[in-house]
């Protein structure tokens, strides 16, 4: 007969695998998804003003091709929300004109039509926001240009904000 090998002492290495790698996945996925959802509402904060500038270029264009007249409207509201607050969005006579009703918002919303005698050198539709109230707000852009009615992309300057 051969001898018996030592009888182990302590706990068997699956029982430790077994508490140890559901640990580490839980605290794993607690760090990255703190980090996913602060990038998810990152990302939402900033889908309402680009696709409302977008919306409100084409609007614009579409109003120039009908009429031959380029419009300025806004700024509505006329102070930046406060973080978390949404505003009924009432439209003045510009954004009428354009069809431009969004809803509720969060961002502060206008065209601006910037001229040289009788000549537009500049369409201009933007969103400015103050999520977190520093002072430094978040700018969302889109021009159109008066000759041709293109659209840029939309820019954003401190998107985060």
């Amino acid at each position: 007969m051969s001898p018996r090998p030592p009888a182990r002492k302590g706990t068997p290495a699956w029982v430790l695998l077994a508490v140890a790698v559901p640990a580490l996945a839980f605290t794993t996925w607690g760090a990255v998804s703190g980090v996913y959802s602060s990038g998810v509402r990152a990302q939402r904060r900033s889908l309402e003003p680009s696709l409302n500038v977008r919306q409100l270029c084409q609007y614009a264009a579409a109003h120039h091709a009908r009429t031959g007249q380029w419009v300025a409207a806004g700024p509505f509201p006329a102070h930046l929300p406060a973080p978390g607050e949404t505003v009924p969005f009432v439209a003045d006579e510009g954004f009428r004109a354009l069809g431009f009703h969004p809803g509720v918002v969060r961002f502060q919303y206008a065209v601006e039509v910037e001229r040289a005698g009788d000549a537009v050198r500049q369409v201009r539709c933007v969103a400015r926001g103050d999520a977190d109230r520093d002072g430094v707000p978040a700018v969302f852009s889109l021009e159109v240009d008066p000759a041709t009615s293109e659209l840029s992309p939309v820019r954003a300057e401190n998107p985060e904000e």
